[in-house]
């Protein structure tokens, strides 16, 4: 029997350092094995048959209106990620290459010449990370039509199975090709050892992120975004076994 369609896609809400190429990686690799096809782009360009469109930045009415999935990271998490990837990326569409400031150097090389962490995480506060935190903190958690997965489920085998489960359990799409959908959760999972080496914070025993940053930023931080702290809450509930968000 032929798979029936959906009246709408199934939306994969991501941010900027926050499961973009990840999710666009399973969704690609799951579409070729199963009978659907992905988008990831503007929602508004998206083909019209289209089952599973990504909206990188979570910002499109469109996929806010609709169903889906979103991934959501420890705020702190997310900064020193900022600050690390911007101070490498040689992707000449990035914004730390792409974008100038005033004084005519690029974004990389004015973060680069800046003294320190707490230097850099100011800066980031004011540009990048801080748009993305913006995003990312005003998305509605308590919508039922999203399923909101912490990015750090998919670092490991047994927790990226289980959010692989409940994504085929919520939505009928994968109902059916459940077993693909965890193999090409699975199959990226293999490769994440490199996710941890470069961010420096999630292997055993290795402080977290917030530690690494001074007590100004912090302080900064949560009163500019308060809601990061409820973020912080739900974060560790999710990550439980327990947790309602698996059911």
């Amino acid at each position: 029997m032929p798979d029936v369609a959906p009246s709408h896609p199934v939306y994969v809400c991501t941010h900027h350092r926050c499961g973009t190429v990840l999710m666009r990686n399973i969704f690609t690799r799951y579409t070729k094995f199963a009978p659907h096809t992905f988008f990831k782009g503007d929602p508004a360009a998206a083909p019209a048959e289209c089952d599973i469109v990504q909206d990188a930045h979570s910002r499109s009415p469109l996929a806010l209106a609709g169903e889906g999935i979103h991934l959501v990271r420890d705020p702190f998490d997310l900064l020193v990620s900022h600050v690390r990837y911007h101070e490498k990326t040689m992707s000449p569409t990035e914004p730390p290459n792409a974008e100038r400031m005033a004084d005519g150097r690029t974004y990389k090389e004015h973060l680069c010449a800046l003294p320190d962490l707490t230097a850099k995480a100011m800066f980031e506060l004011d540009h990048v990370c801080g748009r993305t935190l913006r995003t990312m903190l005003a998305f509605d958690y308590d919508n039922p039509r999203f399923l909101n997965l912490p990015l750090d489920v998919f670092l490991e085998p047994e927790p990226a199975g289980r959010a692989a489960e409940a994504i085929a359990a919520r939505f009928a799409l994968f109902g059916r090709h459940a077993e693909i959908l965890k193999g090409a959760v699975l199959h990226f999972v293999s490769k994440a050892e490199h996710i941890k080496q470069s961010h420096g914070t999630r292997q055993p025993g290795a402080a977290p992120a917030k530690s690494l940053l001074s007590k100004e930023v912090a302080e900064r931080l949560y009163a500019e975004f308060p809601r990061a702290a409820e973020v912080e809450a739900r974060l560790a509930a999710w990550t439980t076994p327990e947790s309602a968000q698996w059911s």
